[in-house]
Order: C-alpha cells, then structure tokens, then sequence
C-alpha cells in the first residue's frame, strides 16, 4: 500500500519561496541555478550573505547560472510605501501628502484630477532618480493621458521585470553543500531524464522557456514568488520487482482495448512457467515482451521524496480585461461579425463517454463521432471493466484498483482533441448545462468521466497552448489563445465563459434541429380522460386544419396552455407523413 499524503516544509524559514528577488535573498535563503539543461534549487540554511562569489563572465566549464530576478511586486503597495511613507516618517512634501491621504488620487467623490497628474509626476521623478530602479529603464506614457492611478501602476507593473545571470563556480556551491550553510536539490520531472522521449509536457515547456533568451530579452512569462516545498516519505518497504528477462503482459490488445481480467491473470501465471515463443503461442492475441532490466513497481512511491511547486505568471505585460462580463461581450461581438464560427456541440451522456459533433452556421454537419476511442484506445471499454472489477473487489473485501489516473489520462488526450478542432474550425463549443443533481445522480456509473471535464476544459481554454507550434506564434507556449474567463466556480460561469456556452438540459434529446420545436404538452394534458375534459384541450388551439400535403396541421400558442418555459410560443404542426413540417410563428 502507498500513501500520498505529503508536508509542507520550509526549513525553519516562514519567508521561503515567498519571491526571487535578488534583494529578498537574504530573508527569503532560496536561489535558483543553472547548469547545462539541469536547474537546481538552493536554499541557504544560514544567512547567505557574502556566501557566494559572483562573476559577470563564466569563469570555469562547470560553474553554475544565477539566477538574479530584480522585480517590483505590487506597485500599488511599493511606491505609497516607499515614497509617501507612513506616521512618524513622511518621505514627501505636505502639498502630496496632504491631498494623498484625503484619496482624492482616487476616483469618487473627492477625485481631482490635477492632483492625480501632479501624483503621478511626483513618482515619476522619484523612480527615474533611483539608483534601485533604473535597471528596469522604465519609459512612461505621457502624464495627461493617464485617467486613473490604476493605469500609472499597470504601466510600472509591465516593466519592473528583469531577469539576469551571474556566474559561480561549482567548487564554491560545493564547498558550501558539504559545510552545510546551502540544501541543493536538482529541479527534476520525467523530461529531465536522460532515457526520457517524446515531446516534453508544457509544464516543462514552461519552465524552461522562462529561463530562455527569448523571454529573457522580451518576457512573456513571468516567474513568480509563492513557491512552496512538500516532503513526502516513502509508502512501500518491499516493492514488486520484475527482473531482468522475465514476461512482461501487456494490460490490452493490438488495438489497444483492454485484455480481460481473467486472460490477463493466466497470462500472467503462466508466464512463470513458459519462456516467450511457448507463451505467445498460447495467447496469440495478447503482447508480451522481455524486461530489458528491473523494473521496481510504483517506484516513485519507494523513495521519500521532495515536491517542488513554483507559480508563474502568463502574459503578465498585457493589459487584458480581467472582467468576466466584459469579457463575454468580447466575444459575442466577435461571433457575430465572423461568419466563419462553427459550433462543436459536446453531449454527455450514458451511452458515451463524450459525443462530438461540429456544425457550421447553417447547421450542416460537418463531422461527428463519440470520444470512446482516443489514440486508438477505447476508454469506455477500459472505464467499463476497471469499474467492474472495481465492484467485484469492494463485494470480496479486496484493494480496490485506482481508477482516477485513466479518468484523468482521458480527459487530457479528449481536451487536446477538442483544442484542435476549435483551431481547425475557428469554433466555440456547446454543451448543456447539466446541474449538480444531474452529476451527482451518476457518480455511481464510473466511467462517467465527464464528471470533472468542464472544469479541465475551461481551465486549458483560460491559456490554450500547444506543443508543436513556435513559442511566440499564435497558439505557442508565449502566444497562448485565451478562450474563456478565469475560471473559480460555477456558480460565476453561469450561460457564457468566453467561447464556452451552455444551453438548457431540458428536452436537448428531443428538440427538432431544424426550428428548434419541442413538444412541451404532458401526458396528463394529453390523456382522454372524457369529452368535457378532451373538448376544453382542444378549444385551446387557434386552429385545426387539414391540408392534402401536410395532414392535419395544428396552430396554437403554448401560453394559452398555460405552458411558459422560454423561446418561441407559437407554432404551426402538421401530422404528414411525407415529412415532418413545423412552423415557428414568432420569427
């Protein structure tokens, strides 16, 4: 059995991994260092001043890259504070004090504007003066344009960045590792392994291309304070070991579905006992192969390890509008002018996992297909028998599989799916507003993995990035698309978060696609119960005709029936049997 749980840690330092500022080295003891494609995280475990002998050149083949992060956080909190000052130290003259403490900076009733200019001004001369602030180099709108204090402090925001290296030598961190005045620990995932392939995560992507010369020059992603270090122990004593040469039975078939429970169970079993032709023989459906060396199971849970997360900041120097409303107004205007939107309406059901279907304006299919199968591998199936093997082991009292890793793998690859075609077609998606009730009513079916696809879906859309595309192109890891609001709960998304729209679950299964048409009448309106009652039904409709082509064709208006739910009321029916024929009397 293996444990997730896991500590904060901040090696005796409240302030650690709060910012990367050179000047903040000494209170915060954290530092970050380069060498080749390895980066490293020091943390000091005594004060580290004069510790380290920086160079501006390198100054040997295995010295290591500082990090020096010169940043003002906050401008809105650093220039009151360093300029104003507070009771008992003014650092500015009674003709800003005075008109600064009575907020007529601010805007409201006591709002004066000449005194906003004449602010504004005041910081401008103070920070171009600085010594600490010039390496930012700052370049300021002209003062008359500014029209609030917000937009001064925007402004500084974008440009009080700057990353630079200096170099030391790897003999004078050592010599500080083994005196024990610095912790070292190497910054480590799967894409910094040297047997690692493919294409690195964007986690990874990230984080490298931050330290970039690229963003160095010209940033776009910003690297943030807020980091925090989790410690957690060892899980398994005695972990399972496949050696060397053993059998090894893939878990599912060529086409990737997966092998049964019970196949794989003799599969395995007799793989003791018989070398690989034998073996294949017998189950020639199934892939086996020969372990090039140990291979220790869930090995990341036999090691105790350290866990490193570090917040950063995307597109930090665009002035973007952090309105969800006016953000959804954005939008709709786009939509509307570009005729070439498409809709990709996504159903979440019972019978599939997901159901895709991309339509143009005029309501043409242009393709549609379940999500089942990704990559070639059908996760409803997999869902399907991991579920069932799952309820077989809570009946018998066993260790119940994990299932969440393959509902997240799922998610993952379906979401980079639905990425590209909102690409490919210049599309929003659609999809019903299903509510709580209605999720939490099938949360015993697990392999309803729409569960919590929403919420990845917005997330991803929030910064839509992709791999294969050049950073700073369009849908790059530093031009990123943003398709809908910041997300933080459903009850702030409500119909519309950017590109994303939810429409009502109500009779989404038996809508007529063409007029959008739903017979909203009950069976208790419906149902002859005798001629009185049958007579005032009927009274209702406006009209009742009959018409060679069309049948019998019905005109009424559902208000009159007492039925108001939204949309169109008024309709015109026809019972033909050549083809449906509805009418929408209100467009």
């Amino acid at each position: 059995e293996y444990v997730e749980e896991k500590i904060r840690i901040n090696f005796s330092n409240v302030s650690l991994g709060g910012g990367w500022d050179k000047n903040k080295e000494i209170t915060n003891k954290n530092i970050i260092l380069v060498q080749g494609n390895k980066y490293y995280l020091g943390i000091y475990n005594v004060s580290p001043k004069n510790f380290l002998k920086e160079h501006k050149e390198e100054i040997a083949q295995r010295s290591y890259k500082k990090l020096n992060l010169r940043q003002m956080v906050d401008p809105y909190m650093a220039l009151p504070g360093i300029y104003i000052g507070k009771k008992g130290n003014w650092k500015c003259g009674e003709d800003i004090l005075i008109p600064y403490l009575d907020n007529r900076h601010l805007k409201g009733d006591k709002f004066d504007r000449e005194f906003l200019h004449k602010l504004i001004d005041y910081f401008k001369t103070r920070l171009l003066s600085d010594e600490r602030y010039k390496i930012f180099n700052f370049k300021f709108s002209d003062t008359e344009t500014y029209e609030d204090i917000g937009q001064f402090y925007k402004e500084i925001s974008r440009q009080a960045y700057r990353l630079t290296y200096s170099y030391v030598s790897q003999e004078n961190v050592d010599t500080l590792v083994n005196e024990g005045k610095m912790f070292l620990f190497q910054i480590y995932n799967k894409d910094f392994s040297e047997k690692s392939t493919g294409k690195k995560n964007l986690h990874t992507l990230y984080w490298e291309y931050i330290f970039s010369d690229e963003n160095i020059s010209n940033p776009t992603i910003q690297l943030c304070g807020g980091a925090e270090l989790f410690y957690r122990t060892a899980g398994i004593s005695n972990p399972f070991v496949h050696k060397k040469g053993t059998i090894l039975v893939r878990k599912t078939y060529a086409d990737k579905s997966p092998v049964e429970e019970d196949v794989y169970l003799s599969a395995i079993e007799d793989s003791k006992e018989m070398d690989l032709d034998q073996i294949s023989k017998k189950y020639p459906n199934l892939i086996f192969r020969l372990a090039p060396h140990d291979i220790v199971k869930n090995k990341r849970f036999t090691e105790n390890q350290y866990k490193f997360h570090c917040p950063i900041a995307f597109n930090y120097d665009v002035d973007g509008d952090d309105n969800q409303k006016r953000f959804n107004q954005k939008v709709a205007k786009f939509i509307a002018k570009d005729k070439s939107v498409y809709v990709i309406g996504i159903d979440r059901g019972e019978r599939h996992l997901l159901y895709l279907s991309v339509i143009d304006r005029d309501g043409n299919i242009v393709e549609q297909r379940s999500l089942h199968v990704i990559n070639g591998t059908n996760y409803h199936d997999k869902l399907v028998l991991v579920a069932g093997k799952r309820e077989e082991q809570r009946k018998n009292w066993k260790r119940i599989e994990n299932i969440k890793e393959i509902k997240q793998g799922y998610l993952s690859l379906v979401i980079n799916e639905i990425c590209s075609l909102i690409v490919k077609y210049n599309a929003i998606v659609v999809m019903e507003n299903l509510n709580y009730g209605f999720k939490n009513s099938r949360v015993h079916v697990e392999q309803q993995a729409y569960q919590n696809f929403e919420i990845a879906l917005l997330q991803k859309l929030n910064y839509m990035a992709f791999k294969n595309v050049p950073a700073r192109e369009k849908g790059g890891i530093a031009n990123a698309y943003q398709l809908s609001a910041k997300y933080d709960s459903f009850d702030k998304v409500g119909t519309q978060s950017g590109f994303v729209f939810y429409v009502p679950a109500s009779y989404t299964s038996k809508i007529d696609p063409t007029t959008g048409f739903v017979n909203l009448f009950t069976s208790k309106q419906v149902k002859y119960e005798n001629s009185n009652k049958a007579r005032e039904f009927f009274n209702k409709f406006e009209s009742i005709r009959y018409e060679k082509d069309l049948g019998y064709v019905f005109a009424f208006n559902y208000v009159d029936f007492g039925i108001e739910e939204g949309g169109d009321v008024t309709w015109e029916v026809c019972t033909g049997t050549a083809q449906r024929c509805v009418y929408s009397l209100d467009r």
